[in-house]
């Protein structure tokens, strides 16, 4: 007699059994999709970060309309650069206590009055541009009200996602979020883009958009089920806390290794984004249209490059993947600065995006693969420290030093120091690379 089926196992960890012997396995590339929770959380990311990307193409539009039609600022880009470190100064000063509140409070709570509040400062750009009464004070006002909510909900939601799908699937379901924050960089842009024309470069309907977005994401979050984690008062202090992660880190080589590798492309790569409305004008001769296109054109290969590390999972050394696409992204951001022609820039354009993207999930899958569970809200603060804290420290560099040169010499030195980075550690800590 044969023995019967073993009953269903609750794989996700989460009290939903999702798969039994007679249903068929899920694919390795969307393993952590079985997950019912991730399946939430998933899905509600992928609306609300359309609407994140449309909004961040349309605010780089407005600053650029505000200086030049008001103030008669031929070449704004220090005011770029001055918004995009308003938007990301929070971050530096308050992400680390935000890892300390992670480990301590209720991960879940905690991102869904984040999202909340992301959403009404959509709104409040949307009734502010519908007004006319925009100007450059309160539109930095408002993109530094939004850093400081980031600075709370990127650390916490980056730790809760292994809360929804174990260790075994957590690797793939960074990959996927990686995935679908790329997939909305391509539909973002465009649709911004499309309603930058339709309304004739008026910005309202896509802050609008991009507030409804939120709803999608706050709904997800409140069906998902996972153990409450209550607030547990503690002895310790948050500075004692905040010691504990630091120590951890910094007693970790290859973890620290990889918080200096994302430094450097943190300062001097992410913030290429930041004039790419000046480099569309100036270099390309392009409007709205064009330069939405342009985002999405290298969110195309920012997509694939997510996309290549859901099925590298086990194939591919993350080290080795690592070092391959931090080259590619440093060598096709060198290109793209000396771009004139709008198919060579948007070509090169792919290779920075899915360079980057690679490079930036594999670190931060590396490194949630190796921190403990008790310190995961706090190295993950220190991650999204570097990683968003540092960002206004290039924003502001880039954006002074194309002021003073041109925003193409801004891009080229930026690229070298990435490259420089990238050459350092395959010379100096060769070891790196060779992390499974």
């Amino acid at each position: 007699m044969s023995n019967p089926d073993p009953p269903p196992r609750d794989l996700a960890g989460d009290g939903v059994v999702l798969t039994t012997p007679n249903t068929p396995a899920w694919p390795a590339a969307i393993s952590a999709l079985r997950h019912r929770n991730f399946q939430l959380f998933w899905s509600g990311q992928l609306i609300s970060l359309i609407g994140t990307w449309m909004q961040s193409v349309a605010q780089g539009w407005l600053v650029t309309d505000i200086m030049r039609t008001r103030y008669h600022v031929d070449n704004p880009s220090f005011y770029l650069g001055l918004v995009a470190t308003c938007a990301s100064a929070p971050t530096f000063f308050f992400t680390l206590f935000a890892g300390v509140l992670a480990d301590r409070w209720d991960k879940r709570t905690i991102v869904i009055i984040t999202q909340t509040a992301a959403m009404i400062q959509a709104f409040l750009l949307a009734y502010l541009t519908w007004q006319g009464k925009a100007d450059i004070w309160n539109v930095a006002a408002l993109a530094a009200l939004l850093g400081l909510v980031n600075a709370f909900d990127m650390p916490t939601r980056q730790s809760y996602i292994k809360d929804l799908v174990g260790k075994r699937d957590l690797s793939n379901a960074i990959a996927l979020n990686s995935s679908i924050f790329n997939g909305a960089r391509i539909l973002g842009p465009a649709i911004a883009g499309a309603l930058l024309a339709a309304f004739g470069s008026r910005t309202t309907m896509t802050f609008f958009v991009n507030g409804l977005s939120y709803l999608a994401v706050i709904a997800g979050l409140l069906c998902i089920r996972t153990p409450r984690v209550p607030h547990v008062p503690s002895e310790v202090s948050v500075f004692a806390h905040l010691r504990e992660g630091f120590g951890y880190v910094i007693g970790h080589r290859t973890i620290r290794m990889l918080l200096l590798l994302m430094a450097f492309f943190s300062v001097f790569g992410f913030s290429y984004i930041v004039l790419m409305p000046i480099f569309a004008i100036q270099y390309l001769h392009v409007q709205g249209g064009g330069y939405g296109l342009l985002i999405s054109i290298g969110g195309i290969g920012a997509l694939v490059g997510a996309l290549v590390m859901t099925v590298s999972a086990g194939r591919i050394r993350k080290g080795t993947l690592l070092g391959v696409c931090g080259l590619l992204f440093a060598l096709a951001l060198v290109g793209f600065s000396q771009a004139r022609v709008f198919w060579l820039a948007a070509t090169l354009l792919t290779g920075v995006g899915g360079g980057l993207v690679v490079a930036n999930a594999t670190i931060n899958s590396m490194i949630q693969e190796i921190v403990p569970d008790h310190l995961r809200g706090r190295v993950m603060s220190l991650y999204i420290f570097i990683f968003a804290g540092f960002t206004p420290l290039g924003s502001l560099f880039v954006g002074t030093l194309a002021h003073y040169t041109s925003v193409s010499t801004a891009l080229f030195t930026g690229a070298l120091c990435c490259l420089a980075a990238v050459v350092g550690v395959t010379i100096r800590t060769p070891w790196v690379w060779r992390q499974a």
